[in-house]
Parts: structure tokens; C-alpha cells; sequence
């Protein structure tokens, strides 16, 4: 399951266990070995919530990363309550990595996180068609579909994951903070953007 915490005061928190092993629907993820479509309850791991308000829908749309058996990991989504208590709609699929040749995702995508800005909602998101780099992808809509930014650069060449953005208050300025898991000493970085297509690197936090 997922543990949501929510507090008004940040001293007083109420929580919620969303148990995904209560579902019966399938996952729309067909596993490597057996070629069938299980039903969430035979969800490996679920893990990376993040959330974003989807004005359409009028609802918090929440995002997360599971893996499903032997397949590759995925990002989906469900809407959530305006109690921030319950799912509203069944788990589905919000990003994922082209299918090969057997229909499944030819890589893994994790750790998600949205943003809505410029008119549009971000995608950050870890791509592992390699060794693990944040890549950006973009949409009209909250829940896609997302086209990837083929020209993102983040400028660090280490292994990192776990994108984070947001925007600077009172400025027209956005931070992206990924964790460079593999510095000894662990580290996070940071760059900055203003369009969304050019992201300039602002150190570290040391």
C-alpha cells in the first residue's frame, strides 16, 4: 500500500493506507514470462507518490511508480478525493517506455513528479535505457499523453534519480533537484529553468 499523511498545521496529521492489494483489476501490464495480465493484488512494489491537481478533472491526480512481476517498471496514476482518503478511479497507466517486439515496456520508468506551468503539464521523470538519468516529457493534459523532450539536459553526467520541481515564489523561475545518489559524498543537484527547454545548472548542496 501507499501511506498518505495530510496535516493543516503541520503538527496534526490524520493517514491513509491506500491498500492496491484490494484491486482486482489488471495492471494492463502483460508479465515477461507468462504473458498474462495480473490484477494489482500481485503488485510487486509501489512506491514514488507524487501529486498534481488536474484543473479538468477538478481532482488531485496522484502518480507512482510499480512494478508488476517481471515486467519493467511503469508510472500510473489515480484521482483521489477532495479528503485526500480514498481513489476515485481505478489505477492506469500515465507513462511508460515504448513496447518491443513481445508488446511489453522495453525499459523502466520510475519517479515520477508533474508540474502544470507555461501552459502546459512537465514531466520529470528516471529513465533506465542505460545507466539512470532524469528526462523530461510534456502534455496538454495531466494524464497525457507525454511526448518526450529529445533535446533535455540537465548537464550531469552521474547517475541520478528522483527529479523534484517547482517554482521559485514571485519569480517566473523553476528548480529541478534530483538525488546524485551515486557522489561519495551522497549529494543532490539542482538546475534552473524559466522555459522549460534550457535548464541551467545551480550547484549542489555543498
Amino acid at each position: 500500500s501507499l501511506v498518505f499523511m495530510k496535516s493543516f498545521d503541520l503538527i496534526h496529521w490524520t493517514k491513509t493506507n491506500l491498500d492496491f492489494s484490494a484491486l482486482s483489476t489488471p495492471t494492463g501490464i502483460k508479465d515477461t514470462i507468462t504473458g498474462q495480465d495480473y490484477p494489482w493484488s500481485e503488485a510487486g512494489c509501489i512506491w514514488a507518490p507524487e501529486m498534481v491537481y488536474d484543473s479538468e478533472a477538478g481532482h488531485i491526480l496522484m502518480h507512482f511508480t510499480s512494478r508488476m512481476r517481471t515486467c519493467h517498471e511503469c508510472i500510473y496514476y489515480v484521482y483521489m478525493n477532495d479528503e485526500f482518503s480514498k481513489m476515485l478511479s481505478e489505477p492506469k497507466i500515465l507513462f511508460k517506455a515504448p513496447d518491443n517486439e513481445k508488446g511489453l515496456p522495453s525499459y523502466t520508468v520510475i519517479d515520477s513528479d508533474v508540474i502544470h506551468a507555461k501552459g502546459m503539464y512537465h514531466l520529470f521523470y528516471v529513465n533506465h535505457q542505460g545507466p539512470a538519468t532524469v528526462k523530461h516529457a510534456s502534455s496538454q493534459a495531466a494524464t497525457g499523453p507525454y511526448i518526450q523532450d529529445s533535446k533535455y539536459d540537465d548537464h550531469d553526467p552521474e547517475i541520478h534519480e528522483a527529479p523534484n520541481c517547482w517554482k521559485r515564489i514571485g519569480q517566473q523561475k523553476y528548480v529541478l533537484m534530483f538525488d546524485n545518489y551515486r557522489r561519495n559524498p551522497h549529494n543532490f543537484g539542482f538546475v534552473e529553468t524559466e522555459d522549460f527547454k534550457t535548464f541551467t545548472p545551480i550547484g549542489y548542496f555543498d
